[in-house]
C-alpha cells in the first residue's frame, strides 16, 4: 500500500505542476481515505507514515478524549502506538519492542 500512496502522491505532484494543484489535491485526499478512513484527516497521519514504513497499515483507536488520543498501529508484523496530545500538539510514536520512542515532537 505504501507503493500505491507513493504513485498517488508523485502523480499529484505532477498535476499541480501543470496548475491543476486542487484537483490533484483531492485526488491525494480521496486515495489517503481510501486507505485508512478517517485516520487520514488527523494531523498526525502524515508523520506516522513518515516515521513507520511499511506495506500495510491498521490503525485502532485506544483512547481518544480531551488531553489526547492513542492509536494503535500494526504495520507489517511491528506493533507501535501513536500519542497525540492535544494542548500542546504533541506526536509521541512508540515501537512496542526493541525499538522504544522513535519520534517525539510539537507538530502543525
Amino acid at each position: 500500500m505504501y507503493k500505491k500512496m507513493l504513485i498517488v502522491f508523485s502523480a499529484a505532484t505532477i498535476l499541480s505542476a501543470c496548475g491543476n494543484s486542487a484537483d490533484a489535491e483531492k485526488e491525494v485526499i480521496d486515495a489517503q481515505f481510501e486507505l485508512h478512513g478517517d485516520y487520514a484527516n488527523l494531523p498526525e497521519y502524515l508523520y506516522i507514515l513518515e516515521e513507520i514504513e511499511a506495506e500495510q497499515y491498521d490503525f485502532n483507536t485506544v483512547t481518544d478524549n480531551d488531553d489526547k488520543r492513542v492509536i494503535s498501529i500494526q504495520a507489517d508484523s511491528e506493533n507501535y502506538r501513536s500519542i497525540y496530545v492535544y494542548k500542546t500538539s504533541r506526536l509521541i510514536i512508540q515501537h512496542e519492542g526493541n525499538q522504544g520512542e522513535i519520534f517525539n515532537e510539537e507538530i502543525d
